[in-house]
This record gives structure tokens, C-alpha cells and sequence, in this order.
């Protein structure tokens, strides 16, 4: 039987249910204004499940509405990961 998760991680299918919905940034942080809006495009296993196996925690990607920016060869759309913590700190839906 796995731990209960806590009210601060995603569980798959809290994340999964996320998909799709649009977001506003409260913030500034990392390249995005206050303000910008983007969309929840996937959720997958976090990083943190590493650390904590007996646990299936999930994140969050949201692709922000910025111009597209140039990683390596190829332009592409900024996207940032958000824990179930920080997608309700720093993120409000519309």
C-alpha cells in the first residue's frame, strides 16, 4: 500500500485533470512577467517521486504565451513545471 500523499503534491489524476486549463502567473519569476497566461499542455512524474519512491507525486507544464524562444537549433515555446505547491501559490486558473 503506498503513503498517503500530501495536500501539497498532485496525484496522477489530479494532474491529469489539470490538462488543458488556462493559468495566470501571480508573479514574476524566471523569464515570465507578472501576468502572463499559458496552459497546463502535460503532467508526469516529478522529480521528487526520485527521492521519495514509495510516493507517485506529479507535476504540471505549462506552456506560457510568450513569443517562442531559441533553445539549441529550434525555436520553442517556454514551458515551466509546477508541483501542486507552487501551481496554487504562484498560479491562478481562468
Amino acid at each position: 500500500m503506498r503513503p498517503e500523499l500530501s495536500k501539497r503534491d498532485f496525484s496522477q489524476s489530479e494532474a491529469e485533470a489539470k490538462i488543458g486549463k488556462r493559468v495566470r502567473s501571480r508573479v514574476e519569476f524566471s523569464g515570465v512577467p507578472k501576468g502572463t497566461t499559458g496552459k497546463v499542455v502535460m503532467a508526469d512524474r516529478a522529480a521528487a517521486t526520485l527521492l521519495r519512491p514509495d510516493k507517485e507525486i506529479y507535476d504540471v507544464a505549462i506552456e506560457w504565451d510568450l513569443p517562442l524562444r531559441q533553445f539549441g537549433t529550434r525555436q520553442r515555446a517556454l514551458r515551466d513545471w509546477f508541483g501542486k505547491d507552487e501551481y496554487e501559490r504562484y498560479l491562478v486558473e481562468e
